[in-house]
């Protein structure tokens, strides 16, 4: 069983808004650390200790604001993301243990990407939402059982994701 925990480290100093009347720039960095708990031991159960923690550091810059359109309002939000992963924890499987996850490091990885969604009221209590979200995240540096990884996509994150939703509030405040 793998229980992932996530934890960001502020650093005030490295945090500042930008703000107009309906448009905000809110470009942050931080550091931030992942632990795993309850990670499997090839070697026996419980912990590895063969495992070197996993850090990261990033960059994100954004924007959000509203405008008018139509007499209604359209709200967006718009951000870029880098990170540099190191030590980066990658799942595999042994044959003699079959169907069971094991934890080694990878050297590093990087994370880019691209998040945008606006929202936009198409009649009094209509909502339209969307999102896409643009990633690219590969493998920098990562050999294991004799193969070179390096370049390849990290498996499980889709390259393009987006949504849409059309929400209805009526006037009791139900949705």
């Amino acid at each position: 069983t793998v229980t992932p925990a996530t934890y960001a480290v502020p650093d005030d100093d490295d945090f500042w808004t930008i703000s107009s009347a309906n448009d905000q720039l809110q470009p942050a960095s931080g550091q931030g650390f992942w632990i795993m708990r309850d990670l499997d031991n090839p070697n026996g159960g419980g912990f590895n200790e063969n495992l070197d923690p996993q850090t990261a550091i990033g960059v994100e810059a954004g924007a959000r604001g509203s405008f008018g359109a139509f007499d209604r309002p359209v709200g967006y939000q718009a951000s870029v993301f880098h990170q540099w992963i190191n030590d980066a924890l990658v799942p595999f499987e042994l044959p003699r243990f079959p169907e069971r996850e094991f934890y080694r490091n990878a050297a590093s990885s990087r994370y880019s990407g691209l998040e945008l969604s606006a929202d936009a009221e198409l009649a009094k209590g209509l909502n339209l939402l969307g999102s896409y979200t643009w990633s690219r995240f590969r493998y920098e540096d990562f050999s294991a059982d004799g193969q070179d990884y390096s370049g390849n996509t990290v498996p499980g994150i889709p390259e393009h994701f987006g949504s849409a939703s059309l929400d209805y509030t009526g006037e009791s405040g139900l949705q």
